[in-house]
């Protein structure tokens, strides 16, 4: 890979960790509020906490109930609406001489790929096939 297309990947994997880390920020805020004891028991039992704490547990509950209500009621419309009527179809292969063309490769070499479930492939810097190191583990018959 060239070294902006590395630099790319190393953002956008980056990106998407802080983002996994941030989401996961209220869970791991509240599983530290429950191993700091004197100050879970003084806020929960000294200053009524557990009052509002309850109030919230059973706002989100209702909440997460009435998202699941609208999700399976629009699931159970779609169901109704789209039965019986498979709009998906399997696009149709292309020939093996469009793909060699495409890739500029040998057609022999694009056949023998077709038959590979797992290779390797690496690219020349104009986006061309430079060369394909192929796996032994083939697709079943």
């Amino acid at each position: 890979m060239r070294l902006r297309d590395r630099w790319a990947e190393v953002g956008v994997t980056l990106f998407f960790w802080l983002l996994l880390i941030y989401m996961w920020q209220p869970l791991l805020s509240v599983i530290a509020w429950f191993f700091q004891g004197y100050v879970f028991y003084h806020h929960m039992v000294t200053l009524d906490g557990y009052q509002s704490f309850s109030e919230s547990v059973l706002r989100y509950f209702l909440l997460i109930l009435l998202f699941d209500g609208v999700f399976l009621l629009w699931a159970r419309i779609n169901l109704w609406r789209f039965r019986g009527n498979e709009r998906r179809e399997t696009p149709p292969d292309s020939l093996l001489l469009e793909q060699s063309l495409y890739f500029n490769v040998d057609p022999v070499a694009v056949q023998q790929w077709r038959e590979y479930k797992n290779m390797v492939v690496a690219f020349d810097e104009k986006g061309n096939i430079a060369n394909a190191i192929l796996k032994q583990i083939k697709k079943p018959a």
